[in-house]
């Protein structure tokens, strides 16, 4: 098991603060929020973020995160730009998976909705044409993407985009808030390009807070191993950043939050790579 640890685990701080927190605790690979990071990344230049990262001796694994307007086709010029401006970080850094979001067609019913994904599948082959040049690669995020409200669906998105560097972001939390099965994830087989990692504390699932409700891995209810044993055998053996809205977590001093999400993964994966 490979994990990586996401930007926003460590919301306070600056990125030189988060950078500084992952190399003393043992960290190696991280996922940048560059909605979290930009200003700071502005600030120092490409060159000189890229040189931190590196003598901390840390790789940057992903990035999240690029919201499309895809429900407003007069919005691709800017989504565009943006999505350039995000992918010359990356190629900086390295990385290539961008998680992506999109906005649902507000006129999409059950008469539609097969015409409106593929709206959308249009509308995010153009975003991936436009960054092919940096190597970026889209990951879908089922929920972010709003017309994607299940594994099932954005697995025929995937199929509709029909772009090789389009696939699949893997979240527990977002599968545990769908109505996806196991089953559904073989039809992402060989399309999920990246993954995310947390665990849901002890609640009613008809009640949860998707984000506000996610806890450590090894600290929740979820059958993590097993589903991720299931996500490898799809195909994907890349890293798994672990991603929390957790303010508990977050009022704790950042090397202690590196620590404490660790401590917890060990207790899963007492073999992990991190």
């Amino acid at each position: 098991m490979k994990i990586a640890l996401h930007q926003i685990t460590t919301r306070e701080g600056t990125f030189a603060e988060h950078m500084a927190a992952y190399s003393k605790t043992g960290w190696r690979h991280f996922e940048i929020n560059l909605w979290h990071a930009g200003d700071d990344i502005e600030q120092m230049g490409l060159e000189a973020t890229a040189k931190m990262v590196s003598d901390h001796g840390l790789t940057c694994i992903a990035a999240t995160g690029l919201a499309l307007a895809a429900n407003e086709p007069s919005s691709v010029d800017q989504d565009v730009e943006k999505a350039k401006g995000y992918a010359e970080v990356m190629a900086a850094l390295g990385c290539r998976p961008l998680v992506i979001g999109a906005t649902s067609h507000s006129d999409a019913n059950a008469d539609n909705y097969d015409e409106c994904l593929k709206a959308q599948a249009d509308y995010i082959r153009i975003i991936a044409e436009a960054v092919t040049s940096f190597g970026v690669q889209l990951a879908i995020e089922v929920n972010w993407t709003g017309m994607c409200r299940s594994y099932r669906t954005a697995a025929k998105l995937v199929d509709y985009v029909a772009h090789p560097n389009v696939g699949l972001i893997w979240d527990p939390a977002h599968f545990v808030s769908t109505p996806s099965r196991v089953a559904d994830l073989d039809l992402a087989n060989g399309r999920i390009i990246h993954a995310h990692l947390n665990d849901i504390r002890d609640c009613y699932f008809e009640a949860m807070n998707i984000n506000g409700d996610r806890v450590i891995p090894g600290q929740g209810i979820l059958p993590l191993e097993e589903w991720t044993q299931k996500v490898q055998a799809c195909g994907y053996d890349g890293f798994h950043a672990v991603e929390l809205f957790n303010e508990a977590l977050w009022a704790k001093p950042l090397e202690t939050i590196c620590r404490n999400v660790m401590d917890g993964c060990l207790s899963i994966w007492p073999d992990a790579t991190f």
